[in-house]
Parts: structure tokens; C-alpha cells; sequence
């Protein structure tokens, strides 16, 4: 594939101070994290677009006992194992830490009150809906691993305040395309680098699982392998 000035764009780093929207959430295992360790680890990734960053990020949380939670329904739900009609994160976990700053942030301060502000959004935490459609300003903090206290505290992304929520259906956390969705892509492509091509998928599908699918999980390459796009010697598809 001919390379694009997209190629050349830095990614994010450690980012902070910024505001953001979860517009999907996805259940799976960090390739990165898998390495580390060397076995996998599930865990929760959230995709937050910020007007602040211009563009989405990706972020993953751990969720606990690697052993104990099982993934489902394509990544938008994921069950504890050992008692599957518990829907609760391991407080310890990076995941737990999330939620707990949901819960502080939701209620300003008050975690009952944030805890009433999910019960009414009616999903658990173990489904991908709990988090899609909130609106929040994220900070990253300092925070310590109860399980290793020896160990320097890390810096962890968690939202400080509750700017906004959009109810999200359970459709619209689901991961995957559809055809429509395709055939617009393949639409809007025609004329466009990838560069440009991303920022109208972004424009067009804001707020639907399709823009992660795009931007974090290599739609555009598979479109391409498969012959369903093309890029002419411009860089732009044809």
C-alpha cells in the first residue's frame, strides 16, 4: 500500500486534561498487556472522542483475575466465571478504578448519588452500554496497585466530571459493520487519502461502533486487501 502523509502522524501519549465522550467499549484482550505478562488479559478498551485531542483515542482497562472472566457476545459483554450473576469489577483492578471515578464524578463527589445516575442508565458494569453515551473531562492520576504496595503508583485515565450522556441502545455498542455502513465508506472514500477518509467516517458515523472499527481496528486495510477499495499513485482511492 502506498504510504500517506497519514503514515507520519505522531500518536498520542500520555495525554491528560482534556474532554471526551466513550462512544464504544469493547471486552477483549490487550496484545500489549498479553505480552508483558505473558499470558493474555482481558480487560475493557474505550474509545473516547475529544474535541480537545481533534480525533479519538483508544484506552484499555484491566478488569481482575485474568482467569475468571470470560468474554461474550462479540466484546460487549463479559461474565465472571466463577459467579456469573455477579456484574462487578475487582476494585483493585484498573477497571474497578474506572468505575469508582465514574460513580465520584457522576454524583459530584457523592458515589450513591453517581451509583443512582448508572442504575438508572440500566446496564452493568460488565456491559458495554454502562460506558457508551457518557461525556466526561478526563484527567490522568496517580494511583497506587493495592494488591503490590511496594510498587510506585502508575498513571491512570479517569474522567473528574460528568459533562453530558446520550442513552445508547445495546445495538449501538456493538462491534462490527454492516453493509450499509460499508457501502457508505466505500462512498465517501472515493477522492480521499486515508487521512481524509477517517475524518469523514468520524464526521458521518459519529458516536457508532463502526468509527472504532475504523480507526483502531484496521476496517480501511481490509477493505483494501479485499479489493473493495483501492488507492491510485496519489495516495487518494479511486
Amino acid at each position: 500500500m502506498p504510504k500517506t502523509l497519514h503514515d507520519y502522524e505522531l500518536s498520542f501519549g500520555l495525554v491528560s486534561d482534556f474532554d471526551g465522550e466513550i462512544t464504544a467499549a469493547e471486552f477483549g484482550v490487550n496484545a500489549n498487556y498479553a505480552e508483558a505478562a505473558g499470558k493474555d488479559i482481558p480487560g475493557l478498551t474505550i474509545t473516547i472522542d475529544s474535541p480537545d485531542l481533534g480525533q479519538e483515542m483508544s484506552q484499555f482497562y484491566s478488569i481482575g483475575d485474568p482467569e475468571k472472566w470470560e468474554i461474550s457476545d462479540d466484546g460487549t459483554e463479559v461474565t465472571f466465571t466463577p459467579k456469573p450473576d455477579a456484574h462487578r469489577f475487582n476494585m483493585n483492578s484498573r477497571g474497578g478504578q474506572l468505575v469508582s471515578a465514574m460513580f465520584e464524578s457522576a454524583g459530584g463527589g457523592d458515589k450513591k448519588k453517581g451509583q443512582e445516575f448508572f442504575l438508572k442508565r440500566d446496564f452493568w458494569m460488565t456491559q458495554a452500554g454502562f460506558f457508551v453515551g457518557t461525556n466526561w473531562h478526563w484527567e490522568r492520576v496517580e494511583m497506587k496497585n493495592p494488591l503490590q504496595p511496594d510498587r510506585a503508583p502508575s498513571s491512570v485515565l479517569v474522567p473528574v466530571a460528568l459533562l453530558s450522556e446520550t442513552k445508547k441502545t445495546g445495538s449501538k455498542v456493538k462491534g462490527g459493520a454492516d453493509d450499509a455502513d460499508i457501502a457508505r465508506i466505500i462512498e465517501l472514500a472515493e477522492g480521499k487519502t486515508e487521512r481524509e477518509l477517517k475524518q469523514a467516517v468520524v464526521n458521518e458515523f459519529k458516536g457508532k461502533p463502526i468509527v472504532n472499527e475504523v480507526l483502531n481496528k484496521g476496517l480501511i486495510k481490509k477493505l483494501v486487501d479485499s479489493a473493495k477499495l483501492a488507492l491510485g499513485p496519489d495516495g487518494k482511492f479511486v
